[in-house]
């Protein structure tokens, strides 16, 4: 099964990508923001498949985060949207 990460702060644009991906059997996780991407991240065993990060939220935003995350887990793949 393919993980994706949805790192956004509007719920509608992770429901649409829950939606959309889902039907495709890909498990799909929610994260409001960076810090919290980052949080998850040091928790699970292995890395998503991809991630799909907002460029800016609250908090800590999409760029800030992808730094963090590309630091830690270069081999990270990790979209804009």
């Amino acid at each position: 099964m393919i993980r994706a990460l949805v790192v956004d702060d509007e719920p509608a644009n992770r429901y649409f990508f829950r939606l959309c991906f889902e039907p495709m059997n890909v498990e799909v996780t929610e994260v409001d923001d960076g810090a919290k991407a980052l949080e998850l991240l040091e928790r699970v065993k292995e890395l998503p498949d991809v991630i799909f990060m907002d460029y800016r939220m609250p908090g800590m935003n999409g760029v800030d985060a992808t730094k963090r995350i590309l630091t830690k887990y270069p081999s990270a793949a990790i979209v804009f949207v």
